[in-house]
């Protein structure tokens, strides 16, 4: 009576079986089969800006400025992401949030009630107002320079509610944080 092992050894002609003799795929045919699948150079960018911007384009393929718009944006927050070393999940979870908002807007004054509570979350999970202002002032500082560089993206999280969300201050305060102060700069 033979094995598995030796059954297929005679019938592949070799020594081992064909499972034996199985090679693992090289991490660079594995990066360039997910920069042909996802975009982009391989960093991990690709599925994050693709779940929002896919989204959003497709809502709007009979407004050819907003789509215009659009594409221009989704290179905008690739570079902006990349320039501040900004991780693809954090990327990921502060596109979500604007995409939510986006989805399901919220009037003046709702907006501006969660703004209050976004505080107090945000102040009961840092442990502290000084900690939450700490927060609330990193992530202005990412915001300011997010506003400055794509103003149209900046200004529709801002209308939508999203800017104040909670979660999307968490997400991007701590690259905010380690952008140069005013008084660094000099």
């Amino acid at each position: 009576m033979s094995t598995h092992n030796e059954r297929a050894a005679r019938l592949y002609g070799t020594t081992a079986s064909p499972l034996a003799r199985t090679t693992s795929t090289p991490a660079t045919s594995r990066q360039v089969a997910a920069e042909r699948l996802y975009g982009g150079s391989g960093d991990g960018y690709g599925p994050a800006i693709s779940s929002y911007f896919d989204r959003r384009e497709a809502r709007l393929r009979d407004d050819a400025e907003g789509l215009a718009t659009s594409r221009l944006e989704r290179t905008q927050v690739e570079a902006f992401a990349k320039k501040r070393g900004i991780k693809p999940t954090d990327l990921h979870d502060v596109l979500a949030v604007v995409h939510e908002h986006e989805v399901f807007p919220k009037s003046a004054e709702a907006i501006e009630k969660r703004w209050i509570q976004a505080f107090e979350d945000l102040r009961m999970t840092t442990g502290g107002q000084d900690n939450a202002r700490k927060l609330l002032t990193d992530y202005s500082a990412l915001a300011s320079d997010l506003a400055k560089e794509i103003p149209s993206f900046a200004d529709r999280a801002g209308r939508s509610g999203a800017g104040n969300d909670a979660r999307l201050v968490k997400a991007l305060a701590p690259y905010g944080a380690a952008l140069p102060t005013s008084t660094e700069e000099k």
